[in-house]
């Protein structure tokens, strides 16, 4: 499993997405649908979505979720374990059946991380793919969604690590670098939420970063869950 301390630091909101396929930048942000893969040392995985960044969000949050129904498939056992991934834009579509069409050929095409049986949504050749490592072009893709609205949503926080310690008599969290936040943040959460725990427990929750008085800190919602990691 990969180290919690040297997870790279990447904005809660932003991926850098390689275009093939002859796709430009243009096409990626007027598209409905995108058909994106996630590649790392262990696979590629496939999927489609309208915003892949919040996409990629969850399913990194799943990987370190044990009671998530997706923690021990290949795609999030290959989170846990690899350190770097690379993203790519495959195709794009203008509606959901299109996208579920075209990811149906990329996953016989490239998925290896991929579990379901996509045979029932093939209906014929629609594309034309070429290999992963022939790139076009590179984007910054933002996440569709607001990070900054104080009215958030889970949908809206990412996964964040923390260590439990001891300040001034009380149990606080200082945030552990992970792909989202970076270390050393403090954690504004529910105390009842962190009191089972014991000093030097970590523990994985979701998070959105904020800021008050020029200092940066991480705010859970009132209902957040604490999951000791390891």
């Amino acid at each position: 499993m990969q180290s919690f301390e040297n997870i790279f630091i990447m904005p809660p909101n932003l991926l850098t997405v390689s275009l093939i396929n002859k796709l430009t930048a243009a096409q990626v942000r007027n598209a409905s649908f995108v058909i994106y893969a996630h590649q790392c040392d262990g696979g590629v995985y496939v999927g489609f979505c309208n915003d892949v960044v919040t996409r990629w969000n969850t399913h990194f949050s799943d990987a370190f979720n044990v009671k998530s129904r997706e923690y021990q498939s290949p795609f999030r056992c290959a989170i846990r374990k690899y350190d770097h991934f690379r993203h790519f834009i495959i195709a794009v579509a203008n509606t959901e059946e299109e996208a579920r069409q075209i990811e149906a050929e990329a996953i016989r095409e490239y998925g290896t991380l991929n579990v379901r049986n996509e045979e029932r949504c093939l209906t014929g050749r629609t594309c034309e793919f070429g290999p992963l490592s022939r790139v076009n072009d590179q984007m910054d893709i933002r996440s569709k969604r607001n990070i900054n609205n104080e009215s958030r949503s889970d949908d809206d926080r990412q996964l964040a690590l923390a260590k439990i310690v001891f300040h001034h008599g009380r149990k606080r969290l200082l945030s552990i670098k992970n792909e989202f936040f970076p270390a050393g943040l403090r954690v504004e959460c529910p105390r009842p939420a962190r009191d089972p725990f014991d000093e030097g427990d970590i523990v994985s929750f979701l998070a959105a970063l904020s800021e008050r008085k020029g200092k940066q800190y991480l705010v859970t919602s009132k209902q957040v869950r604490f999951e000791k990691v390891g």
